[in-house]
């Protein structure tokens, strides 16, 4: 399994900065690594019947980008979404997702959770599988806050 993601401040910037752009609504896409190990934001349309509660990434679109990976020699390093309405935690929604069998669809593939309030981020966390279940951490605010690891979170 690869090792935790470094993230870069400008990266999470662009994520808090779409995300904002979309109180209402969760955002969504993913976090490519390249062939030289930098990072980039995908971002994908919510294909979810109810946008604003959840998020869906549409077959063809994912199709498009996993071609777009292969033929790049990139992998797929995150997955991101937004919560309009607080809250970093995977939810159940989010559990049902991206488990099988107790186990990750994507395995190596972290889940980040972008939480906002009254429009505006305040703070985004990721989600790595480890020993049977999701570790959180704290990416964002950045470097000079506290960052603090959530409860375990899976079967």
């Amino acid at each position: 399994m690869p090792a935790p993601l470094e993230w870069p401040a400008a990266l999470l910037a662009q994520l808090v900065a779409l995300a904002e752009a979309s109180p209402a609504a969760e955002v969504c896409g993913l976090v490519v690594a390249g062939a030289d190990g930098a990072l980039e934001c995908w971002p994908c349309a919510n294909a979810a019947p109810d946008p604003g509660r959840s998020y869906a990434i549409g077959p063809r679109e994912l199709l498009g980008h996993l071609r777009r990976l292969d033929a790049t020699g990139a992998r797929l390093a995150a997955l991101y979404h937004s919560h309009p309405f607080g809250g970093t935690s995977l939810s159940r929604r989010d559990l049902e997702a991206c488990l099988v069998d107790g186990q990750p669809l994507l395995p190596g593939v972290e889940q980040v959770v972008l939480a906002l309030s009254d429009g505006r981020a305040v703070a985004a966390w990721t989600h790595r599988w480890e020993g049977g279940h999701f570790e959180g951490r704290q990416v964002w605010p950045g470097p000079g806050t506290a960052s603090r690891v959530m409860p375990k979170r899976g079967p």
